[in-house]
Order: C-alpha cells, then structure tokens, then sequence
C-alpha cells in the first residue's frame, strides 16, 4: 500500500481522479514555469515512451496468444483421430444444442425473391384421359397367391384387386375374434376409453348419440349388449395415438401382397363398425384424410357391402363397384381414383384399413 496517498486500496475511479488532478496540477506548474507546448511534450518524451512500450508489450502477448492457439488448432485438425473427434463433439453439440431451439421453418416457408419461370408445378389431379385405366372393370373378382409384381402394376395402374388368402395368420382370425370382443377390448383398459386418442370419429345420422366418440361408442354397444338390443348404425374412426394403434396393429400384419414401395401413414389405422338389424343401414364414405394414394380394408368379422365410386371427373368412363366384403378377404382400392362407401350387410361386422402412399 502507498504511505503517501493510498491509491491501491481505493477504487478505481477514485484513482483516475486522483491521476488526473495531479496532471492538470503538473501541466499548469509548467505553463507557470515558462514552458512552450514543445518544451513541455520534450520533457513528457520518456513517460510517453514507457507507456508506449507497456502498451506494446501487452498487444505483442495477445498476438502470441492467438498465434499459440491457431498452432494448436492447427495441428489438431492436421491428426485424424483427433479431427474426427472435434467433428462428432462439434455436431453432437449442435444437434443438443442448437437444432430443438431454432425455427427452421422459415427456409421452406418464405417466398422466393424472383420466380422461376421455367418451373412448373406438377398437377396430381386427374383427367378424362387417365380414367381409361377403369373403364373395363366391371365387378371385382377373388385373387390368390397374388404376386408383388403385378400388385405394383395394378397401385400405379389404379386398379382395386380383391384378395382373399392374406388373412389367415392374424391374431384376429387365429383367436376368432368376435364384434363383442372387440368392444371389450377397449372397455377393459383405460387409454382405450381416451377420446383424445382417435381422430376422426363418424356414425351415420340418426345415431342414438349425437357427436359420438369412439369410448362414447364402446360404452352404448356394452349396454345394449346388456339389454340384447341391436340398434342400426354405421361408424369409423382413425387411431392417430401409438397406443391405441398399436393396440389394434395386435390383430393384424401387413397383407402379404402389398408391396415394400407402400408406405404406411405411421401410428394410424381405421376401424370400421356396423350392426344391421331388420332395415337397411345408412351407408358411410370412408374419407381421405392424410393424403393417402390408397388403403386395403381387410374384413375381420361379419360382412360390409362395399361401394366403390369413380371421382366425378371418371363417372362417364368407369363404373361403379358394388361387391361384399366377407371374412378373410381385404381389398385394396387407389383413392386417387376411387371413393369409398360401406355399410354392414350382416348383423355384425367389423374390418381393419390401413391407409399408404407411395413414390
């Protein structure tokens, strides 16, 4: 510590203060003294020059500091392990760190400055000329032992086949799974019986429910199993949670002759339902809702009478279909080229869809 002015204790700006009085007070001695401007900056020569070499020597160690690290990154870099090392650590660093934090949508979803005049959009919808493809199909005949081959020309022909040999090693057919059973199987476990897990849900109108959901739906055919009622109605749903996709995907694989090109829409599947009692049940439209080029219904109880429609820009080319689907049998059909509609045509039934695309 200073005896005379204790400096190095006291703050900082204390201390410029404290300089800068005691400069003031030299520079007006010298001015008093008789001193010129060049008489007085003569004399402030060697502080000026010991400043000058403190503040050379501090930029002369950042320098070396910052020559030491290049070296050292440099070398680093020039050793393969250790390059290989830095790049993992570097881009697990950016996938942690970086990557779940930032918006990357706005590359995609900004406009382009200038548009591109050469770039033409390619147009999925069909015309009169690629309705041609449907306009020989008449009715659906059963096939067996169908190749993947020719099952790939029929998907990009858009063709619907009808397969009846594909279900035989199913959960569903092994253990005989009934309507009841299946309405147990979501009374008996509790994420089943979530509303929020099903998307979609549709009965036909005149439903004793209004709005029903798929648990709502579960809980009335419970009771009226109770009661030995059989009400009419027409229903399907989408499982969009892994749950109660999965749960379902127990019964079922994938039909062997739907080829490696069809790629599913992951963690969903359809349910179909229906119960026919004296009259005539209203049927539903199994509706596109993911962007689908196709679906296979596979039929796992009872009977639904299909209907299968031209779009309205191939009704004058093709013809309707009307068939049923019975026990065993699934069908596959190209939406692109055809909606779907269904009602159950025996007392109870019950398939499985499962909806793909494809490039």
């Amino acid at each position: 510590m200073d005896p005379i002015t204790g400096l190095k204790s006291a703050p900082l700006d204390e201390r410029l203060k404290y300089f800068d009085q005691e400069l003031r007070k030299l520079y007006k001695s010298c001015k008093a003294g008789g001193y010129d401007a060049d008489k007085i900056r003569e004399t402030a020569l060697p502080v000026m020059h010991a400043a000058r070499r403190g503040s050379w020597k501090t930029r002369a160690k950042r320098s070396l500091i910052v020559v030491a690290a290049l070296c050292v990154f440099a070398s680093l870099f020039a050793f393969p392990p250790t390059f290989y090392m830095i790049r993992v650590a570097t881009k697990k660093f950016m996938v942690s760190a970086v990557l779940p934090y930032y918006d990357w949508t706005w590359p995609f979803m900004a406009d382009c400055v200038i548009d591109n005049p050469y770039y033409m959009p390619e147009d999925d919808s069909l015309t009169e000329q690629d309705c041609e493809v449907c306009q020989d199909i008449k009715a659906l005949e059963v096939k067996k032992n169908v190749s993947t081959d020719s099952m790939v020309q029929d998907i990009f022909d858009m063709i619907p086949t009808l397969v009846g040999d594909s279900m035989d090693d199913w959960r569903a057919m092994t253990d005989h799974l009934t309507f009841d059973d299946f309405v147990k199987i979501h009374l008996n476990k509790d994420f089943m019986m979530n509303e929020e897990n099903y998307c979609s849900p549709r009965v036909t109108s005149g439903f004793a429910i209004p709005n029903v959901t798929t648990p709502a739906l579960m809980k009335y055919l419970d009771e009226e199993n109770k009661l030995g009622k059989k009400t009419n109605f027409t229903a399907t749903w989408v499982n969009c949670h892994v749950d109660t996709f999965k749960e379902v995907h127990r019964l079922y694989f994938k039909p062997y002759f739907i080829p490696g090109m069809c790629e599913p829409t992951q963690h969903k599947n359809y349910v179909l339902m229906g119960r026919k009692s004296e009259n005539k049940t209203k049927a539903l439209f199994l509706k596109e809702r993911f962007g689908e080029l196709g679906i296979w219904v596979a039929q796992i109880y009872g009977q639904f009478e299909m209907l299968i429609q031209p779009i309205p820009v191939c009704k004058k080319s093709c013809q309707n279909l009307r068939f049923n689907l019975t026990v065993g049998q699934v069908v596959n059909i190209p939406t692109t080229l055809y909606n779907i509609a269904f009602r159950p045509s025996t007392e109870e039934a019950l398939a499985i869809a499962v909806a793909y695309s494809y490039t």
